[in-house]
């Protein structure tokens, strides 16, 4: 698979997300974090270099990392109440790392995968606390959108370099750490404050049912329907979540955040 491709192709979906999120609020940005917009392409790249049965069992390892992200939701969130970002991150990363170490050390079949993930994200769902009313309005720094798409890049080259040496179990999960989240809640987080970072994973939370769904329709089919197929019906399944998350807030939705001049920071 072309290098070139692997790094024009993240970027440009992780820019027009962020875009978006902006657009619509924290909430929504976090959901659209939850699109398979970097590791959906690794497992592309993946099932052209190494075939479609390396590309499946990374999508099951990819399923195990969706538990371990869990984690790092609600540990980021718990932190987020009363910590700034730097520490609510630390807490965070400190529980994925964790739960990879555990869930790396198992040895599930897919079906018990979905059933654990499927567990993880609605208790994750369960834990997150309410998001606070408060909420500041200042506009992003101009290396935000750089280093997402960074990030975005440098986590495709790593994953696909590496993949024949890790193997597709820690592939997928190495493909499935918060490093692109942490990009996103953190910066929320630090601009709008806790009460958009927690609107951002509650959004993430949504965004990780379609995620986990759109694996588990790729470790399924890879190896029987091919890539294209495969692929292409798992989108349909993480886009048709989106959707209908979309669709049921959008009488409630919170109002925007205007962003104000620059130097100056309203709260509201």
């Amino acid at each position: 698979m072309p290098v070139l491709l692997k790094v024009l192709l993240a970027p440009l979906l992780i820019l027009a997300v962020s875009l978006a999120g902006r657009r619509w609020g924290p909430r929504t940005a976090g959901a659209l974090v939850g699109l398979p917009l970097t590791s959906g392409p690794v497992v592309a790249f993946l099932a052209a270099e190494q075939g479609p049965r390396f590309a499946a069992g990374t999508a099951e390892g990819i399923l195990l990392g969706v538990a371990g992200l869990s984690a790092f939701v609600a540990a980021y969130g718990v932190a987020a109440l009363r910590h700034e970002w730097p520490i609510a991150t630390a807490a965070g990363w400190a529980a994925y790392l964790v739960a990879a170490v555990v869930l790396g050390a198992v040895s599930l079949g897919l079906l018990e995968r979905v059933l654990l993930v499927g567990g993880a994200v609605v208790l994750v769902g369960a834990m997150l606390p309410a998001a606070p009313a408060r909420r500041r309005c200042a506009p992003p720094p101009r290396w935000d959108l750089p280093l997402r798409m960074a990030a975005a890049t440098a986590m495709v080259l790593l994953v696909t370099g590496l993949a024949e040496s890790l193997g597709p179990e820690r592939s997928g999960l190495l493909s499935a750490s918060p490093v692109y989240v942490t990009v996103v809640v953190a910066f929320t987080h630090h601009i709008e404050g806790d009460g958009a970072a927690l609107a951002a994973l509650r959004g993430l939370v949504v965004g990780m049912g379609g995620f986990a769904l759109f694996f588990a329709v790729a470790a399924a089919t890879l190896e029987t329907w091919g890539t294209a197929a495969s692929l292409a019906t798992a989108a349909c399944g993480t886009i048709a979540v989106q959707v209908l998350d979309r669709a049921a807030r959008r009488k409630s939705a919170a109002p925007s955040c205007k962003v104000p001049a620059v130097g100056t920071e309203v709260e509201r």
